[in-house]
């Protein structure tokens, strides 16, 4: 009974984390696109290819760092921590687009901002840790 439990809370983790994983692909294609400070076609067309390279890679994390230590384990470790860091920052910026109204925000808005964007932006991490388990 108990293994029916955990696998039931498992699939809400699972989907909180896949719904959270959406939000962090738009808040980077948002940041994104506001890093470029055009959303014109071309740029709107990169950053959801750029975003889809990041989330492809932070979905793999758990592939990516159980890939032997060759040059293309290598490589790609190297590709995740820049697109983890990419990430976090254009996630930030999403974010802050989307949930901070005020010119100057707070601290504490900051701080909140802060935590929000690094749950998001872990969470295709969280989530390929939690699928290869299975």
């Amino acid at each position: 009974m108990s293994n029916q439990n955990d696998f039931s809370g498992l699939n809400i983790l699972t989907l909180i984390f896949g719904i959270s994983s959406l939000w962090d692909g738009f808040t980077t294609v948002f940041g994104t696109i506001s890093i470029f400070n055009n959303d014109g076609l071309p740029q709107i067309v990169a950053s959801l290819l750029l975003a889809a390279i990041i989330l492809g890679l932070l979905y793999n994390s758990s592939n990516i760092y159980n890939y032997d230590d060759d040059i293309i384990g290598v490589s790609l470790k190297l590709l995740w921590i820049l697109a983890f860091l990419y990430d976090l920052t254009t996630s930030y910026m999403g974010n802050s687009s989307f949930l901070i109204t005020n010119v100057n925000p707070s601290q504490i808005q900051k701080f909140v901002l802060l935590g929000l964007t690094f749950f998001v932006s872990s969470s295709p991490i969280l989530l390929s840790l939690m699928i290869s388990k299975d």
